[in-house]
C-alpha cells in the first residue's frame, strides 16, 4: 500500500534509501565516504523539508519510497532486498496520477542518470527514450531562439 510517509517511518526509509545508494552507486558511495548518520543528517534536514514523501507499505514496513517536489521526481527508491517486485513501479504510476502532465525527472547537467540495476521493461524503456527525446526536443527549440 501506498501512504504519505510519517515520522515514525525515518529509521526503515534512511536505512533502505542508504542500502540502495551503496548498491547502485558503490564506488561513489565509497569515494564519498558516506555514513549511514550523514545520510539520516540529510535526509532530516533537507529531504524532508524539501520534497512530500510516500512510502511503500509492504507486510507492516517501509520497502521504498518516493519523494517528490511539485512535478519534480526527486527520489524513488527501493529497498535492494524488494527489487524486481512492482513497488518501483508502484511508486512511479503513483507519481504519474500526482503530476499527469508530466514529470521532471533529476538529471545532472547533460546526463541522464539510469542507475542500475534498471528493472524495467524494454516497452518502459523505449517510452522513457521518446520521452527525453520529446524533452530534448524542447530544449533545442528554445536554444535555438
Amino acid at each position: 500500500m501506498i501512504r504519505p510517509y510519517r515520522d515514525d517511518d525515518f529509521d526503515v526509509v534512511t536505512a533502505l534509501w542508504f542500502e540502495a545508494m551503496h548498491v547502485a552507486m558503490p564506488e561513489m558511495m565509497k569515494r564519498m565516504g558516506f555514513e549511514l548518520e550523514g545520510a539520516r543528517e540529510y535526509f532530516r534536514n533537507a529531504i524532508i523539508l524539501q520534497d512530500q514523501l510516500w512510502v511503500y507499505e509492504f507486510e507492516g514496513a517501509p520497502v521504498a519510497f518516493l519523494g517528490m517536489e511539485n512535478d519534480f521526481l526527486d527520489r524513488l527508491y527501493v529497498d535492494p532486498k524488494f527489487h524486481r517486485q512492482g513497488f518501483g513501479q508502484a511508486l512511479l504510476d503513483y507519481a504519474k496520477t500526482l503530476s499527469p502532465k508530466h514529470l521532471w525527472l533529476y538529471t545532472h547537467w547533460h546526463t541522464v542518470l539510469i542507475i542500475p540495476p534498471l528493472i524495467i521493461t524494454e516497452e518502459q524503456l523505449k517510452e522513457g527514450m521518446d520521452i527525453l527525446d520529446k524533452a530534448l526536443e524542447i530544449t533545442d527549440n528554445v536554444a535555438k531562439k
